[in-house]
């Protein structure tokens, strides 16, 4: 856990062990993506994410916030609860189809909560949503259940008794790899 020796990026092929051959065998069955970040140690961005600034700044359009204040499609709501050392983000969106009838998301809210917000305010301020727009115009809840408690699950839950639907996805190094490069 030293800072000075902690950051390293090692390729396939530093070790003198491993040949040109077996690497471009291995090359054949992986995606670009995966090629980078787990033969190359070549990561599109410094947390080593898939999507480089320039891309993620192409998909994104600089605006506020825009939650409709009349409902008129089905909202789909999404978590990311915060753990000890960041926030927790809850992302509003909108199916829709693009000119060419491609379909697409389009995030009307990015809520950040400050740090260490209670798990119990995030879900009353759910509560709070959910009331105000109407059960009948959220069509989906999800979060990443990943290293989350029970509590949080047993209340989203609750929600399905009101017809929402609601899915923990647990995010696996292979399941993000995987989504993420479909998405891409």
């Amino acid at each position: 856990n030293d800072p000075s020796y902690h950051t390293y990026r090692f390729s396939f092929l530093d070790c003198p062990n491993n040949t040109k051959e077996e690497y471009e065998a291995l090359c054949k069955s992986m995606t670009q993506e995966r090629i980078d970040s787990t033969m190359n140690a070549v990561f599109t961005s410094p947390e080593g994410g898939f999507f480089s600034l320039a891309q993620r700044q192409a998909m994104q359009e600089d605006r506020l916030n825009d939650l409709p204040f009349v409902v008129t499609e089905p909202l789909y709501i999404f978590f990311d609860w915060g753990k000890v050392h960041d926030n927790t983000v809850r992302v509003i969106a909108t199916m829709e189809k693009n000119d060419d009838g491609i379909p697409g998301v389009f995030v009307h809210e990015i809520k950040m909560y400050p740090l260490q917000t209670p798990y119990s305010e995030i879900l009353d301020d759910l509560h709070r949503l959910v009331s105000d727009v109407g059960t009948k115009n959220i069509q989906h809840i999800g979060w990443d259940n990943t290293g989350v408690g029970g509590g949080i699950e047993d209340f989203i839950n609750q929600l399905t008794q009101f017809g929402i639907m609601c899915t923990p996805v647990t995010f696996s190094l292979e399941n993000k790899s995987r989504m993420y490069t479909t998405f891409k």
